[in-house]
């Protein structure tokens, strides 16, 4: 049997309840943005609610124009395409976007 998992929990931070009343949320999100670094409003809401202009250039992914070509000769031809993700939030989540 595996031993049982420990957490280690950050203290709570000074600032976390005055930042939630800030941020108009709860006080474990403030905490959770806090402990990320994110102890300025704007930073925070930003964060929270991203803009699509925030987004890095996809166009910066090594390789994406050779994957665009060969992907696009898959269909092309009518191949088989196999699409393989990580099985984590944002893996299962891109993978069945694919």
């Amino acid at each position: 049997m595996p031993p049982p998992k420990h957490w280690s929990l950050a203290p709570t931070h000074p600032q976390a309840a005055d930042f939630a009343i800030r941020l108009k949320t709860s006080p474990l999100l403030a905490q959770i943005l806090l402990n990320r670094g994110l102890d300025d409003p704007q930073a925070a809401q930003d964060f929270m609610r991203p803009h699509p202009r925030q987004l890095a250039d996809p166009s910066l992914i090594p390789n994406l124009p050779q994957a665009a070509e060969r992907i696009a000769r898959a269909i092309r031809d009518r191949q088989k395409i196999v699409i393989y993700g990580d099985y984590d939030v944002d893996g299962i989540t891109a993978t069945s976007i694919l």
